[in-house]
């Protein structure tokens, strides 16, 4: 069996679902509005803690590069340009590593992290870096609020590596 073939069977499905799991994630959670004056609420679907899970541990497992130290600058340009009094969303820390960055974000709770996420995730269409973006914001009491705000892919079909 070739190499070709192994990463065909063997790793190419497992990319391709965390892929699809990604983009899914992306698609079918989706803000809803309730009542006026009533806080808006997530639909999370299925399944996407876990592909969360999995994108942080492949972050963990990636190496710094030449690429980092720029790509960590261009998302706290970027995170100081989204600054208006609508967007609450506090920058803590960014590190890149060799394709993708990991953001700590804060916000006062859990209700403000909702009305802000989509500017976050809207990150692929207005910036440089051309990433994959997520977040999972899991229903928690704890204050101040906190998420992971994963940049995957970055680069992928440019050289900035």
């Amino acid at each position: 069996m070739g190499l070709a073939t192994k990463w065909t069977k063997s790793v190419f499905p497992l990319l391709a679902g965390l892929a699809f799991g990604i983009v899914a994630t992306q698609i079918a959670t989706r803000l809803r509005f309730p009542e006026k004056g009533a806080a808006p609420s997530l639909d999370i679907p299925k399944g996407a803690h876990e592909i969360h899970e999995i994108a942080l541990a492949a972050f963990s497992r990636e190496r710094t590069s030449s690429w980092s130290g720029s790509a960590t600058e261009a998302v706290r340009s970027w995170f100081k340009t989204l600054a208006h009094p609508g967007f609450t969303a506090e920058l803590r820390d960014v590190e890149c590593r060799s394709h993708s960055c990991v953001a700590q974000v804060r916000w006062k709770d859990r209700n403000a992290a909702l009305k802000d996420y989509v500017t976050l995730l809207a990150f692929d269409s207005q910036f440089i870096l051309g990433c994959t973006s997520e977040i999972y914001l899991p229903e928690t009491s704890r204050l101040p609020y906190e998420a992971e705000f994963i940049l995957s892919n970055c680069g992928a079909s440019s050289s900035k590596k």
